[in-house]
């Protein structure tokens, strides 16, 4: 999913377009994966496709965020949907097993 957002943004840039309609492109992807059309306008929430987006659009920006992230999520060992394996793995008290 993150490619999926990749792609486009890479591509429109290939093709030399403004900064205004990369952008429009990148949304268009992300609401593309919010809302499809395949599944009746109901969609996931994107995040993959949205961090592939400002990935591209905003590298340094985005690697920064996701290094704090990950050093908040293992200095105070906050579980997040994401990292669910990891949070049964090392956690001592199991929501699963209740």
């Amino acid at each position: 999913m993150l490619f999926k957002g990749m792609i486009f943004i890479v591509i429109a840039r290939k093709f030399g377009l403004s900064d205004i309609y990369v952008v429009l492109i990148g949304l268009a992807a992300i609401l593309g994966h919010s809302y499809s059309i395949y599944l009746k306008f109901k969609g996931g929430k994107a995040v993959a496709t949205s961090l592939g987006v400002m990935l591209v659009l905003i590298p340094k920006v985005i690697i920064i965020l996701v290094i704090v992230f990950l050093l908040i999520v293992i200095f105070f060992r906050i579980c997040f949907s994401c990292f669910n394996k990891c949070c049964r793995s090392t956690s001592n008290f199991n929501v699963y097993n209740v």
